[in-house]
């Protein structure tokens, strides 16, 4: 069994199962990702993030300034990052 980025568990007919990454995601240099583990669309996540098994919303941001002390946040809505605007 495997969890997905909506929550339902999804059963995958094989003994051992790695994970699942959405599309677009973005993963920085020695990450860890557990057994089981769903990470929804469009996340990124830095160097060094070790993720076990359960699921990451779409558009997420997992930082990890320490090994232990792994966080995930929502990233902004599209076109809300800056309130700078584009002249023609």
């Amino acid at each position: 069994m495997a969890s997905g980025p909506a929550g339902g568990l999804y059963r995958c007919g094989t003994a051992r199962f790695g994970g699942i990454l959405g599309d677009g995601c973005q993963t920085g240099n020695t990450i860890s990702l557990g057994p089981g583990i769903a990470i929804g669309p469009r996340c990124r996540i830095a160097s060094g993030a070790t993720l076990t098994g359960g699921t990451v919303p779409a558009d997420s941001i997992i930082t990890a300034p320490h090994t232990a002390d792994t966080r995930i946040r929502q990233s902004p809505a599209r076109g809300q990052r800056g309130t700078a605007t584009r002249r023609a």
